[in-house]
């Protein structure tokens, strides 16, 4: 019998925020994502998907580049 080999790879920042959009928009997982991301918590109504995502993209990107060293 063969042991299973786990390999774990680290994901790219590109990665990162694909997550985040999704999880964002996902209702079983928003509140846990702005519980990590205290600043995407109580956007303004009137913003479009697009200016979410790109808030998310420099949000994401900022704790990224922050933390890159425990990554």
């Amino acid at each position: 019998m063969t042991i299973p080999k786990i390999v774990f790879k680290e994901m790219t920042l590109e990665e990162n925020i694909e997550v985040i959009k999704w999880a964002y928009f996902e209702t079983s997982i928003h509140e846990f994502t702005v519980k990590c991301f205290t600043k995407l918590d109580n956007l303004p109504l009137d913003l479009t998907k697009k200016e979410i995502y790109k808030l998310i993209e420099d949000v994401v990107t900022d704790d990224y580049n922050k933390h890159k060293d425990k990554i």
